[in-house]
């Protein structure tokens, strides 16, 4: 059985985390729960930006398996 190799490597960037964008977004369906009017308009927008904010993890991917 070989060994496996578990030293991260350095030139790796670690993984993108949550930006204060995000946290924003979250927060803003939370608030839908008592203001259930605003409920339509950060659902649009959640699906306008999802693209933009996944983007991050995919370049991030791309970058490991290059």
């Amino acid at each position: 059985m070989e060994n496996l190799n578990l030293k991260p490597d350095s030139q790796l960037e670690p993984a993108p985390g949550r930006t204060a964008f995000d946290y924003s977004l979250a927060v803003a369906k939370v608030g839908t729960l008592a203001f259930p009017f605003f409920g339509a308009g950060v659902t649009l927008f959640d699906l306008v930006t999802a693209s933009l904010r996944g983007k991050r993890l995919s370049d991030w991917c791309e970058e490991l398996r290059l």
